[in-house]
Parts: structure tokens; sequence; C-alpha cells
């Protein structure tokens, strides 16, 4: 039969494989967690990233729309301008002229 003291360290040798054992898969469980979660942040930094960048670009070209339709409309208000003075002369002469034909008239 087998002395305690031989027992006692079967014992604890094999507590202690068991506990190795054991806490080795704990840190293993833990590291890999770790570096899962370090890869779902990276991975959600450049998701984040493509969908600013996809942003970025859209208001981009909505500036430049908008620009675009903002030279458009100075035009076309320049054009108006042009043609509010053009008949605001004629206003003027035809009211001139429409005096003059009840001078005419008057005097007949």
């Amino acid at each position: 039969m087998l002395s305690p003291e031989i027992i006692t360290a079967i014992t604890t040798t094999v507590s202690g494989v068991v506990g190795s054992s054991a806490m080795w898969a704990y840190f293993t469980r833990q590291t890999n967690a770790r570096i899962r979660t370090e890869d779902e942040r990276r991975r959600e930094r450049e998701e984040l990233g493509a969908e600013l960048r996809d942003r970025l670009a859209a208001a981009e070209a909505r500036v430049a729309a908008a620009g675009e339709e903002n030279e458009k409309l100075r035009e076309r208000l320049l054009g108006l301008v042009e043609k509010t003075a053009a008949l605001s002369v004629e206003v003027a002469y035809l009211r001139r002229e429409n005096a003059e034909l009840k001078e005419q008239v008057g005097d007949c």
C-alpha cells in the first residue's frame, strides 16, 4: 500500500496539473475574447470610417450641385434684372409718349 506522503504528493501533483490546466484554459479564453473584442473594435472603426467617407462624398456632391444651382439662379436673376431695367425704360418712354398724345388730343 502507498504511504500517506506519496498519496499527498500524487494528490498535490494532480491538483496542480488540473489547476494549471484550468488556469491555462481560463487565460486562453480571456485572451481570445480580448483579441475578438479588439478585432471587432477595429472592424467597427473601419466600417465607421467607410461610412464617414461615403457621407463626406455625398455632402461634397450636394455642395457642388448646390453651387451649380446657385450659379444658374444668379445668372437668371441677372437676366431678370436686365429685363426689368429695359422694361422700366420702356414704361418711362411710353408714359412720356402717352402724356404727349394726351396734350395733342387736348389741344384739338
